[in-house]
């Protein structure tokens, strides 16, 4: 057996319609014997977690599953192993750097 990384999209819907439209992206990790196999299970179990979930007023918010945007195979699974990466080419890189910043400091905060 394999493994591989899958990304799942989401689309999140509420019923308030004056939300603006969001996506959940979700790295998961799935075990299969082939890439094909590791799609179809990437695949069923983005259909199988939809879901409606009451928001406490007489509203909803239903996840609806878009798709695998991404397959990617494990080649080992070792301490420091790279099981994922994103190029990023942003429009203002000083904003992009003050934002990692935050949050690595956010990380060190909680687990002071």
């Amino acid at each position: 057996m394999n493994w591989y990384i899958a990304k799942l999209i989401f689309q999140i819907e509420s019923t308030e319609a004056k939300n603006q439209s969001q996506f959940d992206e979700q790295i998961r990790l799935i075990e299969a014997a082939t890439e094909q196999e590791a799609l179809q299970k990437s695949m069923s179990l983005g259909e199988q977690e939809q879901h409606i979930l009451p928001d406490g007023s007489r509203n909803s918010v239903r996840w609806n599953f878009v798709h695998v945007t991404e397959l990617f195979k494990l080649n080992q699974l070792a301490d420091g192993a790279e099981i994922y990466y994103k190029i990023t080419e942003p429009e203002n890189p000083k904003r992009y750097l003050d934002s990692i910043a935050k949050k690595a400091k956010l990380i060190q905060l909680s687990l002071a």
